[in-house]
């Protein structure tokens, strides 16, 4: 490409500044039309990377709690939070049992002693562990995103 000059100045320096400013605009175009394509597609790329990143971070989420207790799951209390139905059954029988133990009924004159279970109360821990379980593995896709954000109703096994 034959290299086109400026108009003729005064002075050599004049003319040599004048010259390559006016190669600038010439091309400049090109540089920033090439410049603004590569921002572009970095940009894209960029925006496909945390893309990428948030999907997969959720797939690892859901795939780790796919078996357990989403965090700040609770039984009375008891923090059952990421464990399993079985570690949670360990843990909330043992709260149970330190619990369950006799009591004292002091009517003023004599003191008797009686189990929970011979007043009648009971633990319905199958029914306590599935409603812990079903908050966020039940229900719409929205249900449980509003259920694991402490919102609307939590479903009840």
């Amino acid at each position: 490409m034959p290299k086109t000059h400026a108009p003729k100045v005064r002075g050599f320096y004049n003319a040599y500044i004048q010259s390559m400013i006016y190669d600038m605009r010439q091309h400049s175009s090109v540089a920033l039309n090439i410049l603004f394509k590569k921002t572009f597609l970095g940009g894209c790329l960029l925006a496909l990377w945390a893309l990428v990143a948030v999907f997969v971070w959720c797939a690892v989420w859901l795939a780790y709690y796919q078996n357990r207790m989403y965090p700040g799951a609770s039984i009375q209390g008891v923090a059952v939070g990421g464990m399993r139905l079985e570690k949670a059954r360990q843990v909330v029988t043992g709260y149970i049992d330190a619990f369950s133990s006799q009591i004292a009924l002091n009517d003023g004159s004599a003191t008797r002693q009686a189990s929970l279970q011979n007043l009648g109360a009971s633990v319905l821990l199958d029914d306590a562990l599935g409603s812990a379980y079903a908050v966020g593995h039940a229900g719409t896709l929205v249900q449980r995103i509003r259920a694991l954000q402490g919102e609307g109703d939590y479903p009840y096994a």
